[in-house]
């Protein structure tokens, strides 16, 4: 990384906001996927139709996916982390946009 006196405004911003989104901790590369199953229980709502609801993460590795179940109590938490993973790599593909250019422009 470029000394931050040499980066752009746009730099600067874009690594600022990464620095301020880490430093919490709370970055989780995932998916969220919810799911609706019925119980098995004869007496139970989702036998018409009202189905059980969780949430799951979804994520690929090693080139295998993999899910896990999200407890309710950690559900919001959670999808913050998601989203901070999101915006984290937005910034990212900007400041690498930023990047390719400056090299383009014999700026570095």
């Amino acid at each position: 990384m470029r000394k931050r006196l040499k980066m752009s405004a746009e730099e600067k911003k874009a690594v600022s906001r990464i620095h301020w989104l880490i430093k919490d901790g709370g970055v989780l590369r995932a998916s969220l996927v919810e799911m609706k199953r019925k119980c098995g229980n004869k007496n139970c709502r989702c036998v018409k139709g009202k189905l059980h609801e969780s949430l799951y993460l979804s994520q690929s590795k090693n080139g295998k996916p993999r899910m896990l179940y999200v407890p309710v109590e950690l559900e919001e938490k959670v999808k913050e982390w998601v989203k901070r993973n999101k915006e984290i790599k937005k910034l990212l593909d900007r400041l690498s946009g930023i990047n390719w250019n400056n090299i383009k422009e014999r700026k570095v």
